[in-house]
């Protein structure tokens, strides 16, 4: 009985120390894979931090108002649905100047009032044209103001005189 007693016992410690050895396997494997996950989360983060859109030029064509925007980061920009378009300038409505203040929302295809679309992914070191459909044409001579917001992190607001 005694012998029979040390084979059992021994079965015991070796099923144990199996369990534990593929434990402590698995939970070193886990935080790995968990480490790389953070490290790569970090890289982005600073990837979008470094990020910036800039207004390169504009112009003007009847209600389509058009910016030429650059990004100089290392993040690729191209969900525009989730970025934000706002627009601020004076409309020339029956030659009165009327303060207009909107949200555009992005379309993929033709340009509309109040609506905006863009010529291209915006690449690292790339340039895009952006399309912002003004409802009423701007009254001359008057200041403007557009904040383009990005779901990345980066904006850019641009200033200027219609």
């Amino acid at each position: 009985m005694g012998f029979s007693q040390v084979i059992g016992l021994s079965l015991i410690a070796f099923v144990v120390l199996s369990l534990a050895t593929v434990y402590g396997a698995t939970a070193l494997r886990d935080q790995q894979i968990y480490s790389q996950a953070e490290q790569e989360r970090q890289s982005l983060y600073e990837a979008q931090l470094s990020t910036q859109i800039k207004v390169i030029s504009w112009s003007l064509s009847g209600n389509l108002l058009s910016l030429e925007i650059s990004n100089n980061g290392s993040t690729t920009l191209f969900q525009y649905s989730h970025f934000s378009v706002v627009v601020k300038y004076y409309a020339n409505v029956s030659d009165v100047a009327s303060l207009s203040l909107s949200q555009y929302s992005y379309v993929q295809g033709k340009v509309s009032p109040l609506t905006w679309n863009a010529s291209s992914i915006l690449e690292p070191d790339d340039v895009a044209t952006i399309t912002i459909g003004l409802p009423y044409p701007p009254y001359r001579g008057l200041p403007a103001v557009v904040v383009l917001d990005s779901n990345y992190g980066p904006g850019v607001v641009w200033r200027g005189t219609l």
